[in-house]
C-alpha cells in the first residue's frame, strides 16, 4: 500500500517503456520487504528505551521488598548484595553502548562476508537474528539483554548494508539505468517515514494493550516471515570474494571521495541515533507514539524533497546536502539555546527530521554513486565503524553531561559534516573529464 501511494505522491521521472514492468516489478519486490523491515525495526525503537527503564523500576521494587523482608529477618547483607548486582542506574545506558560498540567491532570484517558468502543470505541472517533478539528482550534480566545488545550490534551491521548491496547489484544486473536509483532510493526513505509513522501508531496500540513488550512481540511473527519470504523470493548476489580488511582501508584512503562520504556519514548518523537516545527525556511526554509518527511524517517529507530536488530537477546529491545539513545544525542549536522550553523543542525536533529524511535518501544516492559495486557491502561496513564509535561517544556523553551540551555537541557535528559536504562536492568535480 505504501508503495502504491508513494508511486502517486512523488514526482514523475521517465522509464524507458519497455523495462516499465520489469523495473515496477524489481521495485515493488525490494520495497516490500524494506518496508516490511524496517516496520518491525521501528516497532522496537519506540519502546525499547521504555522497556529498558520498566525492568529497572521492576527490579528496583524487588529490591526494596526484599530488603524489607530481609531486614525483618535480619538477612539483610546477603539480598542486597545479589539485588545491587542485578540491575544499577546506569544500565539503560551500556546497554544501548553495547550494542553501538559491538556494531562498530563487527563493522570490521563482517562486510567482505556479506560480500563472499551472499547478500541474500545476509539479509536471512539478519531476520534470524531479529527473531532472536525479540525474545530475548522478553527476559529481564540485564545479561540476557546484553547479549540481545551484542546480536542487536551484529544485525544492525547487517541491516544497513546488506538490503542495499542486493538491491544496487541485483538492479544493476537486471540492465536498468543508474539513475533510476535514485528514484529507489526516493521512494524507499519516503516509504520509510511513511511506514515508521504507522509502527509508531501500532506500537503505541500494542503498548497500551500489552504493555511495553506488545512491539517486540508482533516484530518476532514480521522477522520470522520476512526471513522465509526472502529464502523463497529473492535471487542472491555476491561481491569481490577475496577483499580483506587492508585491502578495503586502502581503497578507501585512496580516493578522497570516499574519505569524505564515510566522515559525513560518521558525523551525521551518529548525530541521529544519539537524538534517538536523547529526545524521548528531552521532551518528557508520555505520547511518545504520537510524537515518533510525527516524526516519521516529517522524514517523509524530507524524503519528498530529496525526490524533487534531486531526481527531478537534477541537483547534484553533493551541493544538495550542504544546505540541509547546515539547517539541521541550527535546528538543533535553537533547542539547545531554549532549555526545555517543550513548543520550541518539538517544532526544532520537527525541522531536525525533515532533514533526516532528506539526507538519509542523499547518502544512499552518494553510496551508489561512490562505492565501487563488487566491494560494497565491505566498504559500507567500515565506514559504518567511525559512525558507531562516535555514537557511542554521544550516548556516554548524554549520561554525563546536561542535554543543551548534548545537543549543542550534535549542532557542532551537523556543522562540520556541512563543510566536508562542499569538500565532496569539490572532490567529485576534480574527477569529471
Amino acid at each position: 500500500m505504501s508503495y502504491v501511494f508513494l508511486q502517486y505522491l512523488v514526482p514523475s521521472i521517465h522509464i524507458p517503456v519497455v523495462r516499465e514492468n520489469n523495473f515496477t516489478r524489481f521495485q515493488v519486490k525490494y520495497l516490500c520487504v524494506f518496508y516490511t523491515v524496517m516496520f518491525a525495526d521501528w516497532m522496537q525503537g519506540v519502546t525499547m528505551y521504555d522497556l529498558y527503564n520498566e525492568y529497572a523500576r521492576a527490579d528496583k521494587r524487588r529490591y526494596l521488598r526484599d530488603t524489607i523482608r530481609a531486614i525483618r529477618e535480619r538477612e539483610n547483607s546477603t539480598a542486597t548484595a545479589s539485588l545491587e548486582k542485578a540491575w544499577s542506574d546506569g544500565t539503560t545506558h551500556y546497554l544501548f553502548l553495547t550494542g553501538f560498540i559491538t556494531s562498530a567491532i563487527v563493522s570490521l570484517f563482517i562486510g567482505q562476508y556479506i560480500d563472499a558468502y551472499g547478500r541474500k543470505k545476509s539479509c536471512v541472517a539478519y531476520c534470524a537474528l531479529e527473531v532472536i533478539i525479540n525474545v530475548l528482550e522478553h527476559i529481564p534480566n540485564p545479561l540476557a539483554l546484553y547479549i540481545g545488545r551484542v546480536l542487536g550490534g551484529v544485525s544492525t551491521s547487517i541491516l544497513f548494508v546488506s538490503f542495499e548491496s542486493w538491491m544496487v547489484t541485483e538492479h544493476r544486473r537486471m540492465g536498468f539505468h543508474d539513475r533510476l536509483l535514485k528514484y529507489t532510493f526516493s521512494l524507499a526513505h519516503m516509504g520509510n517515514g511513511i511506514v515508521a509513522m504507522v509502527a509508531g501508531i501500532v506500537a503505541q496500540i500494542l503498548k497500551d494493550r500489552y504493555g511495553n513488550i506488545g512491539p517486540f512481540r508482533c516484530a518476532i511473527f514480521i522477522s520470522a516471515a520476512m526471513m522465509l519470504y526472502i529464502h523463497f523470493y529473492w535471487r542472491e548476489n555476491f561481491g569481490r570474494a577475496n577483499l580483506d580488511f587492508r585491502m578495503a582501508c586502502r581503497s578507501i584512503f585512496a580516493d578522497r571521495s570516499l574519505v569524505y562520504l564515510g566522515l559525513i556519514q560518521a558525523l551525521f548518523e551518529s548525530v541521529v541515533f544519539t537524538f534517538v537516545f536523547n529526545w524521548v527525556p528531552a521532551l518528557k511526554t508520555e505520547w511518545t507514539g504520537i510524537v515518533f509518527s510525527c516524526f516519521m511524517v516529517c522524514i517523509a517529507i524530507g524524503s519528498v524533497l530529496f525526490q524533487l530536488f534531486v531526481v527531478s530537477y537534477r541537483i547534484p546529491s553533493q551541493r544538495f546536502g550542504v544546505p540541509i545539513l547546515g539547517l539541521a545544525s541550527m535546528a538543533l542549536a535553537i533547542v539547545a539555546r531554549c532549555r526545555g522550553e517543550f513548543a520550541t523543542t518539538l517544532a526544532g525536533f520537527l525541522i531536525f527530521e525533515v532533514c533526516i529524511g532528506a539526507t538519509m535518501a542523499n547518502q544512499s544516492s552518494l553510496r551508489s554513486e561512490t562505492i565501487p559495486q563488487e566491494s560494497q557491502a565491505t566498504i559500507m561496513n567500515l565506514l559504518r565503524v567511525p559512525l558507531n564509535v562516535l555514537t557511542a561517544v554521544g550516548i556516554w556523553g548524554s549520561s554525563k553531561y546536561a542535554m543543551s551540551t548534548t545537543l549543542y555537541g550534535c549542532a557542532t557535528c551537523l556543522a562540520i559534516s556541512a563543510l566536508v559536504h562542499t569538500r565532496l562536492h569539490k572532490s567529485q568535480l576534480n574527477k569529471l573529464p
